[in-house]
């Protein structure tokens, strides 16, 4: 196998103080930031309500609430990254995550991502946190955030 063959075009997605790292397979497109339609019922606070991209209504969460326990954002430079889900049932095709800026585009490998020792993030929805290319980035762990959307969808 060849260096390049290692190299996974990834994302890196702005949230508090951080950067999510996420392949940029996972991400179906970066629109500007739109004011969700709250949800129905009491929902946690990372649950933003639901937004509509191509046609069809789909779930808003802010994972700096979910992943590092911030505030969830608003303001001029906030747009929203709309994710395919893997983890889920058909019931949840696509889901959107608030961002805090413009994502950027890096290409990493093993040789670029280095696992740092201990967790400053606590929290279930972190699967690690790296230095990716030399800079420190939170892997979220989209099993679980996904987990969570199903559960609100779905109680």
């Amino acid at each position: 196998m060849t260096a390049t063959a290692e190299l996974v075009r990834s994302l890196f997605i702005p949230i508090h103080e951080v950067n999510l790292v996420l392949p940029g397979a996972l991400v179906a497109e970066v629109v500007p930031y739109m004011e969700p339609a709250p949800a129905q019922d009491a929902v946690p606070d990372w649950f933003l309500g639901s937004i509509v991209w191509r046609e069809q209504r789909i779930p808003l969460v802010s994972v700096d609430a979910l992943v590092t326990g911030a505030d969830a954002v608003s303001g001029a430079r906030v747009r929203i990254a709309v994710l395919k889900a893997v983890a889920s049932g058909p019931e949840l095709n696509y889901y959107a995550i608030v961002m805090r800026g413009l994502p950027r585009l890096v290409s990493v490998s093993p040789g670029t991502v280095e696992g740092l020792g201990e967790n400053l993030s606590e929290g279930p929805a972190v699967a690690a946190e790296v230095l990716a290319n030399g800079e420190p980035a939170i892997i979220p762990d989209v099993d679980y955030i996904e987990a969570q959307i199903n559960a609100v969808l779905n109680p």
